[in-house]
């Protein structure tokens, strides 16, 4: 996208994208859940867009089969600028099919897929291989644990990327 990313994202998503290949051949991650926290106004929705964008790009490649992204945040608005930063790009650049449906937004690329959705409880029915998590410390310890970390058991070396700022008291 043009976009030059600074230091820390570049090492973020480094550490978190580490991969070893395995006696098969497969790539596997070295850790298959990261957690990033930044100060408000760093980057990190340049530094999500930059995986999101990557994994849809360039992971199938490596992977060798198909990748599908869930990308989530504490309200929907923040998990839909990612979504509108990064679809218009991938039209132009990638001939990717969007869907610009408010709650449903959808790119499909190819047979790899990113989808994002409301941080709910009720988010299920898909098996991503990358799921993208803003603002952590807002998103609900059911949502985390009961809907999200369960989604990903039947892929092979899947990632659970989380992102956050510090949050506020609530936050646990």
């Amino acid at each position: 996208m043009g976009r030059r990313l600074f230091p820390w994202q570049v090492e973020a998503l480094t550490g978190l994208l580490t991969y070893r290949t395995a006696a098969d051949g497969f790539p596997e991650l070295v850790a298959r859940e990261s957690l990033i926290s930044t100060a408000r106004q760093n980057g990190k929705s340049v530094a999500l867009t930059a995986l999101i964008g990557w994994a849809l790009t360039e992971w199938p490649v490596i992977r060798g089969t198909p990748v599908k992204v869930l990308s989530t945040a504490n309200k929907l608005d923040r998990a839909v600028a990612i979504f509108n930063d990064l679809a218009t790009y991938l039209e132009e650049h990638f001939h990717a099919k969007v869907t610009w449906s408010y709650g449903r937004n959808k790119i499909e690329l190819g047979d790899n897929l990113w989808e994002v959705r409301a941080a709910v409880p009720s988010l299920h029915g898909m098996s991503p291989t990358l799921i993208v998590v803003d603002e952590l410390w807002d998103v609900s310890e059911d949502v985390y644990y009961n809907a999200l970390r369960p989604s990903q058991i039947a892929q092979r070396s899947p990632m659970l990327s989380n992102w956050s700022t510090a949050g506020d008291e609530s936050s646990v």
